[in-house]
């Protein structure tokens, strides 16, 4: 079967001066590949792998050329040229890939890379789409632990960074974990967390906690300093404003006081954190002693 947006592997039925005659087997469906498009004549019987894209006359055409995804994958590609309509992006084949505006997630320029997935339109052509979260797969072979890799395409403020991994499986980093603020098509390198029950990946930029925990302590020192020994702000305190103040993320900012607390460094009150005389406990403080 002749698949539009699919790189495929058939039979030379027929060759002519114009180009040649290609299918799964004669007497099938068959499709054409003009001869400017291939540079070595080929001889009946011969088996090619082409790709199966709308010319611009509208008919079903093959190419030797192949692009770097097929329609269903997702992945990431060049804005080669914007126009009233659109963006056209670099798949690796000369006929470029269009996405519509009413694809894209955010506007594009040329030069930006972009998360997309290729797909059939409602025309029959082929184009592109970058709404892939109901795309993406929750069946990865992955577990606890694992150390993965991907690309951001949508962030939430308030829940946080969703992850294609592999550009292919659902994942998510929690607001609380995400140590700095990730751009949609940044790539990421995280650890596994938990995987949900609905298969979605649960994701953390550090794995191992210890592997951090001693900067982020020494970034609080220095924030006591500036403070004169008393943060404004405690474990209550909003991600943003943690964020802001210290250039970590709130988990970190918890580890970390909690790793000072059981040392006795510090006092937590409801809205502040005390750093104590060194080699002071807490009950010393408390009692002045």
């Amino acid at each position: 079967m002749l698949t539009l947006g699919k790189i495929q592997e058939l039979s030379v039925l027929q060759a002519t001066r114009f180009g040649y005659t290609l299918g799964e087997e004669p007497g099938g469906e068959t499709v054409f590949l003009p001869a400017k498009l291939i540079t070595e004549e080929k001889q009946v019987g011969d088996k090619l792998r082409v790709f199966l894209f709308i010319d611009s006359e509208g008919r079903l055409t093959a190419t030797p050329e192949l692009p770097v995804c097929e329609v269903g994958d997702v992945a990431m590609l060049t804005v080669k040229a914007c126009s009233g309509i659109g963006a056209f992006l670099n798949w690796g084949i000369s006929r470029d890939l269009f996405l519509p505006f009413r694809e894209m997630s955010y506007p594009v320029k040329e030069g930006d890379r972009v998360l997309v997935k290729p797909y059939v339109d409602r025309t029959g052509r082929l184009a592109a789409t970058m709404r892939l979260y109901a795309d993406l797969r929750m069946d990865s072979p992955y577990h606890k632990g694992d150390r993965v890799t991907g690309t951001v395409f949508r962030v939430n403020p308030a829940q946080g960074v969703l992850v294609a991994v592999d550009n292919t499986y659902f994942g998510m980093i929690a607001i609380e974990e995400v140590p700095d603020s990730y751009a949609i098509g940044t790539k990421v390198s995280a650890y596994v967390n938990s995987v949900r029950k609905d298969g979605k990946l649960n994701l953390s930029p550090v794995r191992h906690a210890y592997q951090t925990v001693e900067t982020d302590m020494e970034t609080l020192e220095a924030a006591f300093a500036r403070y004169d020994g008393v943060l404004p702000f405690s474990e209550s305190a909003p991600s943003e404003t943690i964020r802001a103040e210290l250039s970590m993320s709130k988990a970190a900012f918890k580890r970390a006081l909690g790793r000072m607390l059981k040392q006795g460094l510090i006092e937590i009150g409801e809205n502040t954190v005390t750093r104590l005389p060194e080699g002071r406990m807490v009950s010393d403080w408390r009692h002045g002693s």
